[in-house]
């Protein structure tokens, strides 16, 4: 990864869609994109209609497309995003094109890397977006919704103050032992309050990883008892054969399931 290029992505998943988001960044695009699209026309944050062409004047597709300036950019670099009609081939096309113009494909998660480096997340805020976007089930996205809005930014940066001041007041302590300034006492309550919290931090991150990475349930018991029954329930779509005849789910069956609605 060089953080020297200049970079693509689409920004929406492949496939078929009414609408496609590609994202530009770096220190060349707009001069990269000139001559292909009229940056000059509008103002930061604003929004233009336009025809695409290709370098032979082929039109490519009609579109959308915004500038944002450096350092107001979700980057902190010079930045432009292009709304294209979906479609498998027609991303494709757009795409090509614009590598064609000198920008990398980004690598995964190389936009919200670059906005870390330049200072526009905290490493907090970073992690939380990547696992909103991962996010397979609905529950995982409460867990992490406070790091997005900065809560847990704020949570950690006062348990950092307050090592500080514990580690301080160790200091003086040890420093001045022999001037009767040394009292173990006054410290062991806020002591023990941030080994409190520090532990609570550590059992909420097991909870939300079992949220995150789910877990490996097995369904085991006799015959005809309700076991496939159960799995679809659980999953919810008919995955496992139900009948009343006994023995009829022999394979193994397996399926992710989701939490939450």
């Amino acid at each position: 990864m060089n953080l020297n290029d200049n970079i693509v992505a689409l920004a929406t998943p492949e496939g078929r869609s009414a609408i496609a988001v590609f994202r530009l960044s770096g220190r060349d695009t707009f001069s990269l994109l000139k001559g292909v699209l009229p940056l000059s026309d509008i103002e930061p944050n604003r929004i233009k209609r336009f025809l695409l062409k290709d370098s032979r004047g082929i039109l490519i597709d009609e579109i959308m497309f915004t500038k944002y300036v450096s350092p107001h950019s979700y980057t902190g670099e010079d930045m432009v995003e292009i709304f294209s009609h979906g479609g498998v081939a027609t991303t494709k096309r757009i795409l090509n094109f614009l590598s064609s113009l000198g920008f990398r494909v980004a690598e995964g998660g190389e936009f919200t890397f670059r906005a870390l480096i330049n200072g526009k997340l905290s490493l907090i805020k970073a992690e939380a977006i990547d696992a909103i976007c991962r996010a397979e089930n609905t529950g995982i996205i409460d867990s992490y919704m406070s790091g997005f809005q900065g809560e847990s930014f704020e949570r950690f940066d006062r348990l950092y103050r307050d090592f500080l001041n514990i580690m301080s007041e160790l200091i003086v302590d040890v420093e001045f032992v022999e001037e009767d300034l040394y009292d173990i006492k006054k410290i062991l309550s806020p002591l023990r309050e941030f080994l409190k919290e520090i532990e609570d931090l550590i059992n909420g991150y097991e909870s939300v990883r079992y949220y995150a990475e789910g877990v490996d349930v097995v369904i085991a018991g006799n015959s005809n008892v309700g076991k496939s029954s159960l799995f679809n329930r659980l999953i919810g779509e008919e995955r496992s054969i139900v009948t009343e005849i006994a023995g009829t789910t022999r394979d193994v069956v397996d399926r992710r399931g989701f939490l939450g609605s």
